[in-house]
């Protein structure tokens, strides 16, 4: 499958869902220390960043999302030394129920209150860009 490169850059899109107060996160293993992230994945060639942050909600939760407004843009590093440009958008839920549907990277997910980020942080398993808006998402979750 094409992915949207440029060198060393790699541009990913991901989505957070925010329902009573809480945020849906999954667990991840696709990384050298387990994480929870909100669904998201790499932009593939061809795709806008909001497609991809629709696509991977579908495909890690088998749910259909719609995008409310633009959260932000981050930027990382990845373990190995590619510079990442995280687009991240708010959505709702439009239909479905999560699920897990990719259980060899994502064994789980959860909602969690702000609280759960912090404890999140503290064990460095809080993804880099949740890390960044935490401040913004504390206005959301409140």
């Amino acid at each position: 499958m094409d992915r949207f490169y440029i060198g060393l850059f790699m541009k990913v899109a991901n989505i957070l869902i925010i329902q009573n107060g809480k945020i849906l996160l999954l667990h991840s293993n696709k990384h050298k220390i387990p994480r929870v992230e909100p669904p998201g994945g790499r932009v593939e060639l061809g795709e806008s960043s909001e497609e991809c942050a629709l696509r991977e909600a579908k495909e890690e939760l088998d749910i259909d999302v719609k995008i409310l407004d633009f959260f932000g843009k981050f930027y990382s590093i990845s373990e190995n030394g590619q510079k990442i440009d995280i687009y991240t958008f708010l959505g709702k839920i439009e239909k479905g129920e999560p699920k897990i549907m990719e259980p060899e990277g994502f064994p789980d997910f959860g909602w969690y209150f702000f609280e759960d980020l912090l404890k999140f942080k503290e064990k460095g398993s809080l993804a880099p860009n949740l890390v960044d808006g935490l401040d913004k998402i504390k206005e959301l979750l409140n």
